[in-house]
């Protein structure tokens, strides 16, 4: 049986779109009646100078991994539309060095904690780069994938992707948890009446990147010192806090709305999917916290938000690039044009335009790309990453990009500083469309704060963010 596994799953791919696994089989013919040493010198030779896996003269292999099933497909499985929609536009300008580009290895990593086994069976796969791996779950396969040569790309969970320089997940390897505090105490101080001290709520998913990005003390399950501390520096505190809800939803907040509301919680930071995050807000609704602004970690979704329009309406959604919404911004124009051309009317990719993870694999396969060119005639995977590692200034894609750069000379062990995100909210028409939620005179719609210092007054963004 062939160890890839069907991408049909519970998005309904059409398979005739996906796709296929190919097999390349390549082979010479040497000349009869050589003497040995002959032919011992000319396979050191071909050695030598045999080309790159996954690489033929007409067409570059790639793999993926995942999550095509399972609880997490929702979040991860988008991935591979914005992948696709970015090599079908390379290749039909001509591809790369004369060169086809496209993902003819995929693995449905789906719930089962088998990624060493699929990472492994992916590799042997001989394919030139993985774009991408995108996935709940990846430290194992990760372990695997850093000791190999081959180019990563992916959605980064924060769970083994920071160091090796093989390793390009979109937003660099190295996750922002250093200026959350500042975002909750800038969020906080926009939409809190001037001089109402923010008194925060905090609730996370019981597992690991959840928590950082919230803030859990790994010892108490508690809000770390030094987070408070930061808080209380900018005027704000916490007031509650809930590290330990389940990550396979159904989870029941009533409880917790109950004692955020005895403790006079006026502001609710939440570090939880958007399922959940609506169920939350549900829940305040119900339990008389209605009024209350809620920042979320995830949740930009347009058919969440159609669906749950009267829920939405004191959310304000944290995200990582220019809102899909804004085709002003010529490199966000180019991603929605080209996901519109490339999927047509029913197709699950056209369905998730407006994914954030599907953003990741348009930035993803951007990169790789990048990488690539400048690789040369002959790439080798050494010379992709190589070229990746030097590039200072990853702005996510063409046209100027949709992201803040990231510098991938640090980003494998470091933040780009500033740290810049920006908010979106409901527009709260019948209709309902994300729309900006603020700006500010020195980098507009974003929100940058230094790496250093404590501080929830915005910097200006760094040279040439899109949008700026």
């Amino acid at each position: 049986m062939d160890p890839t596994v069907s991408l049909m799953g519970r998005e309904g791919l059409d398979m005739s779109r996906i796709y296929r696994t190919k097999v390349v089989i390549a082979s010479g013919l040497m000349a009869l009646g050589a003497s040995c040493a002959a032919l011992v010198t000319a396979s050191s030779a071909s050695s030598a100078t045999a080309p790159a896996p996954g690489v033929t003269a007409t067409h570059i292999s790639l793999g993926s991994l995942i999550d095509q099933s399972g609880m997490a497909s929702a979040s991860f499985a988008p991935y591979q539309y914005g992948a696709r929609a970015y090599f079908d536009m390379v290749n039909a300008a001509g591809g790369v060095n004369g060169r086809q580009i496209s993902i003819d290895h995929t693995i449905d990593v789906g719930d089962a904690d088998l990624r060493p086994t699929n990472a492994q069976i992916l590799v042997s796969q001989k394919v030139f780069a993985v774009v991408g791996y995108a996935s709940g779950l990846t430290s194992s396969g990760l372990t695997y994938l850093a000791t190999t040569a081959t180019p990563i790309f992916g959605f980064n969970t924060g769970d083994g992707w920071q160091g090796p320089k093989n390793f390009f997940p979109a937003y660099g390897s190295a996750l922002n948890y250093t200026t959350s505090t500042s975002d909750f105490a800038y969020v906080a101080s926009q939409v809190l009446p001037k001089g109402v001290a923010p008194k925060i709520g905090i609730i996370a998913l019981g597992f690991s990147t959840s928590d950082l990005e919230c803030g859990m003390d790994p010892k108490t399950f508690g809000v770390l010192p030094s987070w408070a501390a930061n808080l209380k520096k900018m005027g704000a505190s916490v007031a509650y806090s809930n590290y330990v809800e389940s990550i396979t939803g159904g989870n029941n907040f009533s409880t917790d709305v109950t004692k955020m509301k005895a403790r006079g919680v006026n502001f609710v930071v939440s570090c939880m999917d958007g399922t959940d995050n609506v169920a939350l807000s549900t829940a305040m609704a119900n339990g008389g916290l209605g009024t209350v602004k809620q920042f979320w970690e995830d949740g930009y979704n347009q058919t969440l938000l159609t669906q749950n329009s009267a829920v939405m309406k004191n959310v304000f959604v944290m995200i990582q690039h220019v809102p899909f919404e804004d085709t002003a911004v010529p490199g966000m124009a180019l991603y929605v044009s080209t996901m519109n051309k490339t999927f047509a009317n029913g197709d699950s990719g056209k369905a998730h335009t407006n994914d954030e993870a599907a953003m990741q694999g348009w930035m993803g396969a951007n990169l790789f790309v990048q990488g690539l060119r400048a690789a040369g005639a002959n790439p080798t995977q050494a010379a992709v990453a190589a070229a990746i590692n030097k590039i200072t200034a990853d702005y996510g894609g063409p046209n100027g990009g949709v992201a803040a750069p990231t510098n991938w000379t640090i980003a494998h062990t470091k933040v780009t500083s500033p740290g810049c995100d920006l908010f979106v909210k409901s527009d709260g028409q019948p209709s309902p469309k994300f729309v900006p939620a603020f700006t500010n005179s020195v980098s507009k719609i974003w929100s940058c704060f230094p790496m250093t210092g404590i501080s929830n007054t915005p910097v200006a963004a760094p040279k040439g963010t899109p949008g700026a």
